[in-house]
């Protein structure tokens, strides 16, 4: 019966997997980095001939942000074509939409002027495992307002009188100023 296994990988590192395992995970590896690793089985009678391969860890996933308008955001990631799938994620704090995409860029559309959203990219590999990005945080840009409602008067005197008038239903960012035009004679 096979008494252990020897797992050997650059750089010189080396692990004694004791019965008959035929599996093992590899922890603090570098992204993007080929090891060249070396498996052998034992017996009683001593180790076996010693089986190469080199396998390549997968790049760290990051998620950039390339333009940012009122209702719309185009991201981008890095690309491996080793993955099968992705699933972008992205939320303000009222909502949560989900998409899935085979290429590296996504346009999120429909998106509320002046929010603040969280977008993640989640890749899923081909046996299965998935990974997420580190969350990234933007801002859509402010638009013009709504108009504004329910304009009424008061307190008329035969020089002035006081306008009244309700926010827009859509600010669509902060209001920094109101224009007032008047028309007719002075």
């Amino acid at each position: 019966p096979i008494r252990s296994v020897k797992v050997t990988w650059e750089p010189g590192t080396t692990i004694h997997l004791h019965g008959n395992t035929t599996e093992y995970t590899l922890y603090g590896l570098s992204p993007a980095t080929s090891y060249s690793i070396t498996i052998s089985m034992a017996t009683d009678a001593g180790y076996g001939p010693e089986v190469y391969t080199n396998i390549t860890t997968y790049p760290t996933l990051y998620v950039e942000i390339k333009k940012i308008e009122s209702q719309s955001v185009n991201i981008i990631w890095n690309h491996d074509s080793r993955i099968s799938h992705y699933e972008i994620q992205w939320s303000d704090s009222q909502q949560e939409m989900v998409n899935s995409s085979g290429v590296a860029h996504f346009n999120l559309i429909n998106l509320l002027p002046s929010t603040n959203y969280n977008v993640t990219v989640k890749r899923y590999f081909p046996h299965g495992k998935v990974e997420w990005s580190e969350p990234r945080n933007l801002i859509t840009l402010a638009d013009v307002p709504g108009p504004v409602r329910n304009i009424t008067s008061s307190n008329h005197t035969s020089t002035s009188f006081i306008l009244h008038w309700l926010s827009p239903n859509t600010d669509n960012g902060p209001i920094r100023k109101y224009q007032i035009d008047l028309l007719g004679e002075l």
